[in-house]
């Protein structure tokens, strides 16, 4: 029998084909059912930061767009706890959410979330353990308008770590304790249901809740609700209809039992703040780092911000990560004008302005 021996260029073809499937398995996705893991994104990108032009001296802790509107949440403020800005020129409309004790007047202002339908502002006061709505129409009409609406609710939530309107009926809120994922309360400030925390294999919920809290957002169109772990580099994409869900870990795979290991300014954390969304993409702004760095010598300890914002579609598979030249407490994606809009907290103290106008899959 006659052999037939390959040839230089087929053996060299095999090989690069070896090759790359091997770099695949190892730096890429491992995709199973509704899992997915990966070690690296398929694009990143590195952004410079524009400096805007606005009187804010301290770190902006949520915005929110609405139509041409700017929301913006400084709890630092003297005054106010909210501002609304023209998004487009900057220009200050308004102030308010007065701080005080007196009537109509705040001590707190936890977060604040817009349901967009019905044109309320929703803003909770965590030492009330309250939600109060402001009409957005009427807020920028009248000087002295009050909120419209007042939603009382039970001690347990105390403190109230966040809140989500799911509709204009139902406000999803995290359980303080940590035993359960979230609340659904109505408008009567009445509690109709809850969701309970999701068991992993290496994350046991009864002893370690601090671990496995998570920052929260919803997307009513897709009834889904993105979680993303304060302390780890794992998202939950989970459907509020079927309670289905995707899960995915990476870059870093933070793992629980180094966590465990170190001090608290040692531990690394995960995800910062709530994760921000639009119809195709996720968007996650992440830290892999601790949360400060402690000189011990000096006896300084100075606070670490994030520097990257993770992107993945609805599917849960990761598009690409955005290096960002400055450290950043919050950040809103203004797709009309193609730009990021951020907090920076390192030497510029400002809101800066990212453009995002080259990269293909934000422009589609």
């Amino acid at each position: 029998m006659k052999l037939s021996i390959p040839s230089v260029s087929t053996i060299k073809g095999v090989f690069l084909i070896f090759l790359s499937l091997l770099i695949t398995f190892i730096f890429g996705c491992k995709d199973q059912d509704n899992f997915i893991e990966f070690k690296s994104f398929p694009d990143e990108y590195i952004l410079v930061g524009k400096k805007l032009d606005l009187p804010i001296q301290s770190p902006a802790l949520n915005m929110r767009l609405f139509d041409s509107l700017l929301f913006i949440m400084n709890p630092y403020d003297k005054m106010f706890f909210i501002h609304i800005y023209n998004k487009n020129t900057f220009q200050h409309y308004k102030s308010f959410h007065r701080k005080g004790n007196g009537p109509n007047e705040y001590k707190s202002a936890g977060t604040f979330s817009l349901d967009k339908k019905s044109r309320i502002l929703w803003v909770t006061d965590f030492n009330k353990i309250r939600i109060v709505g402001y009409y957005i129409d009427s807020l920028l009409e009248f000087p002295n308008y009050k909120p419209a609406v007042i939603i009382s609710l039970p001690k347990k939530l105390h403190p109230m770590m966040g809140m989500e309107n799911y509709n204009s009926e139902l406000f999803a809120i995290p359980d303080p304790a940590g035993e359960i994922q979230l609340f659904f309360f109505n408008r009567k400030g009445e509690e109709v249901s809850v969701m309970n925390k999701m068991d992993f294999k290496d994350i046991d919920n009864s002893f370690f809740s601090d671990l496995t809290r998570t920052h929260n957002s919803i997307h009513a169109g897709k009834n889904k609700i993105v979680m993303v772990y304060r302390y780890f580099d794992r998202m939950i994409i989970r459907d509020l209809k079927d309670n289905s869900f995707i899960e995915t870990i990476g870059p870093d795979h933070i793992d629980l039992q180094k966590q465990l290991e170190l001090y608290d300014h040692e531990r690394l954390y995960g995800y910062d703040g709530k994760p921000k969304f639009d119809d195709n993409y996720i968007y996650g702004l992440y830290r892999g780092t601790p949360a400060a760095k402690v000189d011990f010598e000096l006896g300084k300890v100075s606070a670490v911000y994030s520097k990257k914002i993770h992107i993945f579609n609805w599917n849960g598979k990761p598009v690409m990560r955005l290096n960002l030249d400055h450290e950043i407490s919050s950040f809103i994606i203004d797709r009309k004008n193609n730009r990021i809009i951020a907090f920076s907290v390192d030497e510029v103290n400002s809101l800066v302005s990212y453009d995002i106008s080259h990269i293909p899959e934000l422009n589609q």
